[in-house]
């Protein structure tokens, strides 16, 4: 990610897009389940964006994080987040899950199953 950051010359600012989703306890999906719906997450960036993410089986319910790089692969561009694009991320999700024959009602509902955390933003160290 970083070498993509040098190339474009954006190397200040916002450095990644970290998200989650959080799946309840009785939702009965495992952790292969969890691995392939990343994947399928992940397309939705992957054709301008380096985006990787990990299952975490770890703590009591499982989720799956997500890291993307905010530069563009393609043309160097800044991503820019906001409503519009949650929005159709969330409804992608949706479609996901029902693949797994799953829907919204599977995720956590506290305080939403997509989550930016921009608190990632300055700290190169911080990037894989």
């Amino acid at each position: 990610m970083m070498y993509v950051k040098r190339y474009f010359g954006k190397m200040s600012g916002r450095q990644v897009r970290h998200f989650f989703i959080s799946f309840d306890n009785e939702s009965g999906l495992i952790p292969p389940d969890l691995d392939r719906i990343g994947m399928n997450v992940c397309y939705y960036y992957s054709d301008r964006y380096q985006i990787v993410y990990v299952v975490h089986e770890d703590t009591d319910h499982l989720h799956i994080h997500f890291a993307m790089n905010t530069v563009s692969y393609v043309d160097g561009s800044m991503y820019s987040s906001g409503y519009e694009d949650s929005y159709r991320l969330t409804n992608y999700v949706t479609d996901v899950l029902k693949k797994y024959n799953k829907d919204i009602d599977d995720l956590e509902s506290t305080p939403s199953f997509i989550y930016n955390d921009d608190s990632l933003s300055d700290d190169p160290v911080q990037m894989y």
